[in-house]
This record gives structure tokens, C-alpha cells and sequence, in this order.
């Protein structure tokens, strides 16, 4: 736990401090810092009765008369960040990192990418929520070409729409015996099971009849 205002700011700007999985994957305070920092820019954070500057790499205290400050007991930050639009910015550089890092937080001891329906879902109730957490997953397997586990451990209510968009998808664009090979699914409870089979089924009917039968001709 910080003990100052300063403290907590550099606290703060650490790596994986400020990022909540159970809400999102950013970069939190780290990413911005990190970008503003490559670029040669600025940054300031007012928290409390406290202030650090980033300037060009150089870090320094803020004086609280030099900035806009709301007063330490109306609990709030300002983050003020400048880019430098004459400097390039290596993106790719700080990106592949950040995207290792993260891929560091779902790996397995075996080599696997795990995803945890509980933690990554923004709930199993939607088609919303499940195309998003989708697109995680295959972002993940074309980064590493790993096996990937979906664990359902947690999750009391799946809803056949969130299966569809999940798994029916990744059924179609794999196929069945890749899906089979990549895929590993655990911790489903009975009732879950139901609904998943169902949505494959489904979508297993549906490849059948694209692939096999057409339409007569007018």
C-alpha cells in the first residue's frame, strides 16, 4: 500500500499495476508512459498533493502552483500527456512487447494459452461478448500456433447465442477435426454442455447443407 500521493503515482506507472483483468486487457499507466517516453514527449500526473513530469525522459517533481490542481480532498487525477508529432514513434517495438506480456499472463506451464470465461467474458449472455472474446482467442493462437484452452470454470449460465458466437464460429473456421486439435475445453458444467452441443450441432448441420446441397436453378 503507498504511503504518499507520490508514492502511489510511481506505483502506478509500473507494469501491470493499473491493468485489472477481470475488466480489460490495456496497458494501464505502464503503456501510456512507455509510448509518451519513446516519443520524447510529455507527461504529467497530478494526483492528491502530489505531481511528476516525464519530460523527454527526464523526471521531476510538479510544484502544485504550476499545474492545474483541484485540491487534495476532491479525490480525482488529471493524466496530461503530449506527443511530439515531429518524432516517429516505434510502435511495433512497444507493442510486440506489450502483447508478450500478456501472452506471458495467459500461458500454461505445458506451453498452452489458457482463457477464463470467468476473468475474459464480459459476460456469456451475449453475441457482443462473445465475438469479442473470439477475436482474443484467435489473435492469441496466430501469435503463438499453440493449443488453446477455453475453461468454463465459473460460469453458471451460458446462453445458446454466446455458444453460437464462440464456438460455433471457431467450429466453422477451423473445421472439426482442426477445432478438435487446437481447442480444449474444461470445466463445463452439465447444463453448459447441453447448450454447446446444441450450437454445434447446429452449426455442423448448417456446414453439411452449404457444402452438399444448392439451390435449384430458376
Amino acid at each position: 500500500m503507498p504511503r504518499t500521493a507520490k508514492d502511489a503515482i510511481t506505483l502506478a506507472l509500473q507494469e501491470k499495476v493499473t491493468r485489472d483483468p477481470n475488466v480489460g486487457q490495456g496497458n494501464g499507466m505502464w503503456g501510456l508512459s512507455e509510448l509518451v517516453l519513446n516519443n520524447g514527449g510529455l507527461l504529467r500526473i497530478i494526483s492528491s498533493e502530489a505531481g511528476i513530469q516525464f519530460n523527454s525522459g527526464d523526471v521531476s517533481d510538479i510544484p502544485l502552483s504550476q499545474c492545474l490542481y483541484l485540491g487534495s480532498k476532491n479525490a480525482c487525477t488529471l493524466v496530461d500527456f503530449q506527443l511530439d508529432y515531429h518524432s516517429k514513434i516505434d510502435i511495433d517495438g512497444i507493442l510486440s512487447g506489450m502483447v508478450d506480456i500478456w501472452m506471458e499472463d495467459h500461458e500454461t506451464d505445458a506451453g498452452k494459452v489458457s482463457f477464463s470465461l470467468a476473468q475474459e467474458a464480459n459476460g456469456t449472455g451475449t453475441r457482443q461478448a462473445a465475438e469479442r472474446l473470439r477475436n482474443m482467442i484467435l489473435n492469441a493462437y496466430n501469435e503463438k500456433k499453440c493449443k488453446i484452452i477455453i475453461d468454463f470454470e465459473g460460469i453458471n449460465f451460458l446462453s445458446s447465442s454466446f455458444a453460437d458466437e464462440l464456438l460455433g464460429k471457431l467450429l466453422v473456421e477451423f473445421g472439426l477435426i482442426n477445432f478438435m486439435q487446437i481447442f480444449e475445453l474444461v470445466n463445463i458444467s452439465s447444463s453448459n454442455k447441453v447448450i454447446i452441443n446444441r450450437s454445434v450441432q447446429q452449426r455442423m448441420a448448417q456446414i453439411y447443407y452449404d457444402e452438399t446441397i444448392s439451390l435449384p436453378e430458376d
